[in-house]
């Protein structure tokens, strides 16, 4: 559901761009952003098609992150703010828990659009950061010679 939205979200950038290459430049950063999506896609391609998990055993992503994450989701989904975990130990604060997650906006999203969260969600989500890591170095690279 995710990969789908930034698949339509870039083509549509990228339409944008393109029908007005003669008045900018801007097409060529969508092309080069586009060129890092497909190059994402290309090292996960086994993960997006279904064929493997990531990581191999669960990891981190499998025995803390996903629980973790499924419960901010059910509560975000209810509509109340996750502020207490009660699954944890004897209880433990939840909102002011770095791992947990809750404000960011991608994980937002995701807690938003997927019902249930799956781990698959979770794996897409790791997916994306890696396209944002590249885009936002690229954007770095590109933009940030300006002077400073």
């Amino acid at each position: 559901m995710l990969l789908i939205f930034a698949v339509t979200v870039w083509l549509c950038s990228f339409g944008i761009a393109f029908a007005r290459r003669r008045a900018s430049d801007a097409w060529q950063d969508v092309l080069a952003v586009g060129v890092l999506g497909v190059a994402t896609a290309g090292f996960f391609w086994r993960l997006l098609v279904g064929q493997v998990w990531m990581p191999a055993g669960g990891g981190d992503l499998a025995q803390f992150l996903y629980p973790t994450y499924a419960f901010a989701a059910e509560w975000w989904r209810r509509g109340i703010l996750p502020l207490w975990n009660p699954y944890l130990f004897a209880g433990a604060p939840f909102v002011g828990d770095i791992q947990s997650g809750i404000f960011y906006p991608f994980n937002l999203l995701t807690f938003l659009l997927s019902s249930p969260l799956t781990f698959r969600d979770l794996e897409y989500l790791a997916v994306l950061h890696f396209f944002i890591a590249g885009a936002g170095m690229y954007s770095f690279l590109r933009l940030g010679n300006w002077g400073l």
